[in-house]
């Protein structure tokens, strides 16, 4: 099924890849909704609040994670297991980032011949 609303930002991907900028974005439009309480323990939001959020979440996730999830209509809850699921994806992953560019790095050679490196 195809959706026929347009996302405001790039739904969550299966494989949890995105999930750290999926988290951002998705806290980011929860609070400018004025939603932001219903992913926070022990919050008091009403029925319709929360309602709204999981709808905002679902919609915001990749089809096969909605069916995986299709019984959850808790907002804090959804957001929980997420979190559980995907946030620890991306932990090596910000320490590559961070090797990556430091291991192929090559200090840059003057037009002189010498290697301003050494």
């Amino acid at each position: 099924m195809s959706n026929l609303v347009k996302l405001q930002y790039e739904a969550l991907k299966l494989d949890g890849k995105n999930y750290d900028e999926w988290a951002l974005d998705t806290t980011l439009h929860v609070e400018s909704m004025k939603l932001g309480e219903v992913i926070k323990e022990g919050n008091m939001t009403s029925l319709h609040d929360k309602s709204k959020a999981t709808i905002f979440l679902r919609h915001h996730i990749q089809e096969g994670l909605r069916v995986k999830y299709k019984d959850i209509k808790d907002p804090l809850q959804l957001w929980t297991n997420l979190k559980e699921r995907f946030e620890h994806n991306n932990e090596n992953t910000k320490e590559d980032m961070l090797e990556k560019p430091f291991s192929t790095f090559q200090p840059p050679i003057c037009s002189c011949g010498n290697n301003m490196g050494t």
